[in-house]
């Protein structure tokens, strides 16, 4: 069953990206985050959009003011009604998240999480960027965190890449070698 919802997701978010696609800014894909949120945190929203007493115009007047209520272009309110009336409104979670997904594979982004030891300046930051837009060859979003656990170093992860260089790092390693070669530490 869930196989079958990921498979019907990726079908009606490409769909959606084949139609809809060129009217989107990055932001407004990203937004479409804010509105995932709300489905996930209003899960009777859905048991409500599913009810057979309730008639679908009542249904589609709610729907329009929640899209209306985030800003979003007519597309997204046809794609939730289009979910709707073929009985598929549970999985917009799913299909919100494959257009996002969809969208950074066709413009060829990539998105980074950057975590420091401690803050750095915006001048670190660009060059950061630079160099992971070098390495990537892609168009890089990236999300600054400052994570005192590193003790001193960089860690920058994406879905696809993974590079650190931290005395975080350092010491598993040694762990490690300890703990296989049976080591005792006093």
């Amino acid at each position: 069953m869930q196989e079958n919802e990921n498979i019907i997701a990726k079908k009606y978010a490409t769909a959606f990206l084949n139609i809809y696609g060129s009217q989107f800014s990055l932001n407004e894909i990203m937004s479409l985050t804010f509105l995932s949120n709300f489905f996930r945190k209003n899960r009777y929203f859905y048991v409500s959009l599913e009810m057979s007493t309730i008639p679908f115009k009542t249904k589609e007047t709610v729907i329009t003011k929640v899209v209306k209520g985030f800003k979003f272009k007519t597309p997204i309110k046809k794609l939730i009604l289009t979910l709707l009336k073929h009985g598929r409104i549970e999985i917009i979670e799913k299909v919100l998240a494959n257009i996002w997904y969809r969208f950074k594979k066709i413009h060829n982004i990539e998105k980074f999480i950057i975590s420091t030891s401690y803050p750095i300046t915006k001048k670190q930051k660009a060059i950061i960027v630079k160099l992971l837009t070098t390495i990537t060859n892609k168009q890089v979003l990236t999300q600054f965190i400052t994570d005192r656990s590193l003790v001193v170093g960089l860690r920058m992860e994406s879905l696809e890449f993974l590079w650190e260089r931290s005395i975080k790092k350092e010491l598993i390693m040694i762990s490690k070698f300890i703990a296989k070669k049976g080591i005792p530490c006093e």
